[in-house]
């Protein structure tokens, strides 16, 4: 069952709706939505319908499904130019990028997942996928692994517990042993790498 965070009445429930079209990472079907969901199939309903009138969803009728909506993209990128780190951060990077002449992503931590919140790029060579407002699980992020390396011990249990640990490729993590020895190696090195 879908894991849903406490809910201030209606606005939290409808949070909760949209955390759970968020962790599918891919569109999800309402029979899919409804097998992970604390509300009943009536109240789930209602709030996808309402969420998706909103723009917050988007539905695929060719497809039956849902994915996050538009609307939420305009929301992110209203967030990104107020962000106070963002704003604060930009010359650094632009900096520290132009002195070792490679991209830098600034980023940060949220539950376990990696959230991307600029980039700068000095060379058009080639390009990776994070962009800014981008979400990635931590532990399959080199930038993630390098943030869960330099946790706190409380703090770093409390995010590893978020990790769902799918296997993107061969090289993913799959559990929390493998991944507990690479962050001690990490904090050694004080290096960290995507390794596909």
């Amino acid at each position: 069952m879908y894991d849903a965070p406490h809910a201030d009445g209606t606005v939290g429930k409808a949070m909760q709706v949209l955390d759970q079209v968020a962790s599918f990472q891919r569109p999800v079907r309402f029979s899919e939505l409804l097998a992970n969901s604390p509300f009943p199939k009536p109240t789930l309903y209602r709030f996808v319908q309402t969420l998706t009138n909103q723009g917050m969803l988007a539905f695929d009728a060719e497809r039956q499904t849902y994915s996050m909506g538009l609307r939420l993209v305009r929301l992110a990128h209203a967030a990104w130019r107020h962000s106070s780190l963002a704003s604060v951060a930009r010359p650094f990077i632009e900096a520290l990028a132009e002195k070792i002449g490679e991209s830098i992503h600034l980023a940060q931590i949220d539950n376990g997942h990696v959230l991307f919140v600029d980039k700068y790029r000095v060379t058009d060579k080639f390009d990776t996928l994070a962009q800014a407002g981008k979400i990635a699980p931590g532990y399959c992020t080199g930038v993630g692994k390098v943030i869960l390396a330099f946790m706190s011990e409380r703090a770093q249990n409390r995010a590893l517990e978020e990790q769902s640990f799918v296997a993107y490729t061969p090289n993913t993590h799959r559990d929390r042993t493998t991944l507990a020895a690479e962050l001690a190696t990490i904090r050694k090195a004080r290096v960290a790498y995507d390794r596909e």
